[in-house]
């Protein structure tokens, strides 16, 4: 009778982002969040959820992202919801209350 041999293989993968740190903005307030989060481009919330800036623009006109327009036009969108899915408000209230979702 054969004895059976299993081998593990294991790979490990690393990915690096560069970010021009000009490009990011100041912290700044998000009103859907109800926090001050850092805001960013479209092409650095591309890069960090590495996706492309038109799927970005994509998820902002199905109300997928929050965002701001500043003074002269340019979009920014809410750091939080990269960093931390939130539940809304209302969820988190029925939680609390021992509610059905």
């Amino acid at each position: 009778m054969k004895s059976k041999t299993t081998k593990t293989i294991t790979v490990e993968t690393w990915r690096k982002i560069a970010l021009n740190k000009k490009q990011l903005s100041a912290s700044a307030w998000c009103g859907p969040c109800g926090i001050e989060t850092r805001m960013y481009t479209p092409d650095d919330f591309a890069a960090l959820n590495g996706t492309t800036v038109r799927s970005v623009y994509k998820q902002i006109e199905n109300g997928t992202h929050h965002f701001m327009e500043t003074e002269n036009g340019s979009l920014l969108l809410c750091g939080a919801e990269y960093q931390v899915e939130r539940p809304t408000d209302t969820a988190v209230t029925k939680q609390l209350n021992g509610e059905n979702l």
